[in-house]
């Protein structure tokens, strides 16, 4: 009796339900590997199943010798004819052709077509790859099959261990090796040859009629011919519709190795001028100037480091700006610096001059390059590589649907601190620092503070108690009159004390949430929170265990860290230890500046082990965070909701995000015909980073709030 799955596997003695889910793991690494596989209904042998969909036995009739057949006599049991099979021949160890659009056939190509980009990090993380990688694939990343245990994302692991792909640090960051590059290279030769524009219009499932001659019958993928083998159409069960010289050619192309990154040929030099507050400008006479020894008089502007060094003109690097995919801030000389800048518009800058030269047509969804059928042939894959890279240089796309394609400039920094140009400050809030008479423990924080040596400043804060900021360093020069201001960034972390009656009386008042709700919107990722025992808590107005239960859901549902103390000066080790280990981390790093309207559009998931980190200036963090500054109704709304026991933060976040305005939520509940659809309008609502659902119950208490012509019961 055939078994087809492990989990058959348990009516066998001794089969127990881990060795049938480990059974069932391994068919699944097998056919992601190799390739599905059926049963044939005659005689029963396991057989690979080809693109077609028909199943591929290896018969050759030369090698095959028949039984002469017998007289058959009533009462007598003839056997049928029996065949020899043809031993398929080994492949050599090491040789691995994914399945088209498998698991691993789209994390490789996915995790290539990155690596030859201009700009790329050279690693992408979990998340990025598998939205990306989505697109060529058949399976889901997220979900498994019904029925089965594993994702399209298991096969990272047979790509890892086969040496394609190399796995570093926490969280994980997936590296294409060279192994890799060059068997995605010739994955996507193939695609160009048969045709295969992009991964929406390729044919899904195994009706892959795109590649049906280059089916073989041997171990490696129906999707790609083995590339080593020239003498493809010498096997007889090969379903070959292409002549020898075609067959050969295709070899030729997948022999090539993966183009590199090379720069574009010689171009003509296009710049930008840029003024004092940072903006582009186009005359010369609006730009900002340097008096150089070296160069004169320079303007400063903006243009293509590699076109620059082509031109041969005389210029001085601007290095507290940076830019991205090779653009480079200068200052221009006097002589080699027109009257008017050279780009035509300030949103695509060489893109304009580039589809001018070369025939690099641009879809109005997609950036890809179409060549004409009379040359697709005779078209190299290097060469359409190098042009679609160069298109994809050129345009920052941030989001992409299928029916349009944004295309944003990446803000520019407003400054950058390189490693020992700044130092790590504790900043403390003036209130934690004066009041509440002459015995106050308030008294005791500056000066244990100024014993352990911590680098500190006492200023007005906004939002938090202490925070730490990366400062500026400036030498007085001679003959300078007056320090100028120096320069500061804020870094991702903010404390917020509470001793035990001050958490009481504030829980009490409402402020206690309404500060973890300016805490998590202030722009800093790593809120914590500092609660102070103080006294006995046995003559408080809220019990001990609900004070201790407010703590923990700060933790656990806001995502704070929660620090406590025993008193005022734990507290200040905590602070000195945290100053300290901020400025070892911090001391090494590049910190650039943006405005936080551009710093949210290119912000990275926070990692500490990045070399280079984007931050807010800390006057604009304080700006920003005013709680007395004019609300919207967006922002009303969501204080409105968080007066709702038992609505947090996150809940009031997503349904504001939803309905921006109570207008909005009025007019869905008068869509609703039924008040029990009015009550269950919100219940369906998902909050936080695991996606849950509002309930009806908090549903139902907005409702009435809202919606309720009389009293509050």
């Amino acid at each position: 009796m055939p078994l087809s799955t492990g989990k058959s596997c348990s009516i066998l003695d001794s089969f127990g339900d881990k060795i049938c889910k480990m059974l069932d793991k391994k068919l699944e690494d097998y056919i992601a590997e190799n390739g599905p596989i059926i049963r044939n209904p005659i005689t029963g042998v396991l057989t690979k199943e080809n693109v077609s969909g028909s199943t591929s036995i290896d018969i050759s009739d030369s090698d095959s010798e028949s039984v002469p057949s017998l007289p058959i006599s009533p009462g007598v049991q003839h056997r049928s004819p029996v065949r020899k099979k043809r031993k398929t021949p080994k492949r050599s160890p090491g040789e691995y052709v994914p399945v088209y659009r498998s698991g691993p056939y789209a994390l490789i190509l996915t995790l290539y077509r990155n690596h030859i980009k201009d700009n790329s990090r050279g690693f992408m993380h979990k998340e990025e790859l598998t939205e990306a990688a989505q697109q060529l694939a058949d399976k889901s990343f997220s979900r498994p099959d019904p029925g089965s245990y594993y994702t399209a994302w298991s096969s990272m692991s047979t790509l890892i261990n086969k040496g394609f792909v190399s796995k570093e640090r926490q969280p994980a960051r997936y590296t294409i090796t060279e192994k890799g590059c060059e068997l995605a290279h010739r994955l996507e030769t193939v695609d160009k040859r048969q045709g295969v524009s992009s991964p929406k219009n390729s044919p899904s499932g195994s009706d892959t009629a795109g590649y049906h001659c280059w089916t073989v019958s041997s171990p490696v993928s129906p999707c790609l011919p083995r590339m080593e083998d020239s003498d493809v159409t010498s096997n007889k069960t090969a379903e070959v519709s292409a002549d020898k010289r075609e067959v050969s050619a295709g070899s030729k192309i997948g022999q090539e190795r993966p183009p590199k990154c090379t720069p574009a040929s010689r171009h003509e030099f296009l710049f930008w001028y840029i003024d004092d507050r940072g903006r582009k400008v186009s005359m010369k006479d609006s730009a900002a100037v340097l008096i150089d020894d070296d160069i004169g008089v320079g303007f400063l502007v903006k243009c293509n480091r590699a076109a620059l060094e082509e031109s041969g003109r005389k210029y001085r690097e601007e290095r507290s700006k940076l830019c991205s995919d090779g653009d480079v801030y200068v200052y221009l000389a006097n002589e080699n610096a027109e009257d008017t800048c050279t780009m035509m518009s300030p949103n695509t800058d060489q893109l304009s001059s580039s589809i001018g030269k070369g025939s690099l047509p641009i879809s109005r969804t997609t950036v890809t390059s179409h060549p004409s059928s009379s040359n697709a042939t005779s078209q190299s894959a290097s060469s359409s590589g190098v042009a679609s890279r160069r298109v994809r240089s050129l345009l920052h796309p941030r989001k992409e649907s299928s029916q349009r394609s944004e295309v944003t400039d990446p803000p520019d920094p407003l400054f950058i601190l390189q490693p020992g140009e700044f130092e790590v400050v504790l900043c403390v809030d003036n209130c934690e620092t004066a009041g509440g008479g002459a015995r106050s423990q308030k008294q005791l924080l500056l000066p244990e503070l100024m014993r352990n040596g911590v680098n500190m400043d006492v200023r007005k804060l906004q939002v938090g108690d202490f925070l730490w900021v990366a400062r500026e360093k400036l030498a007085p020069r001679v003959g300078q009159l007056k320090m100028p201001e120096r320069r500061e960034v804020v870094l991702d972390f903010v404390v917020e004390r509470k001793r035990m009656d001050d958490l009481c009386s504030s829980m009490q008042d409402g402020r206690f949430r309404e500060q973890k709700f300016r805490l998590k919107n202030c722009g800093l990722r790593k809120p914590i929170y500092l609660v102070e025992e103080h006294g006995s808590s046995d003559h408080l107005s809220i019990p001990q265990s609900t004070l201790f239960q407010a703590t923990v859901n700060t933790q656990i549902s806001d995502g704070f860290f929660v620090k406590n103390t025993k008193d005022i000066k734990e507290s200040v080790a905590y602070l000195t230890i945290m100053t300290r280990y901020l400025q070892s981390i911090y001391s090494p790093k590049t910190l650039i500046a943006y405005e936080k309207d551009g710093l949210d559009r290119i912000r990275q998931p926070f990692c500490l082990a990045e070399a280079t980190h984007q931050l807010m200036t800390f006057k604009e963090f304080n700006e920003k965070s005013v709680k007395n500054k004019e609300s919207s109704i967006n922002e009303t709304f969501a204080k409105q909701l968080l007066q709702i026991s038992g609505l947090s933060a996150e809940k009031a976040l997503a349904i504001t995000t939803i309905y921006k305005t109570p207008a909005c939520l009025f007019d869905a509940y008068n869509i609703c015909a039924l008040p029990a659809d009015k009550e269950k309008l919100l219940a369906k609502v998902k909050y936080g980073k695991l996606e849950r659902n509002l309930g009806p119950v908090l549903s139902k208490q907005v409702h009435q709030l809202y919606c309720s012509p009389g009293p509050l019961m």
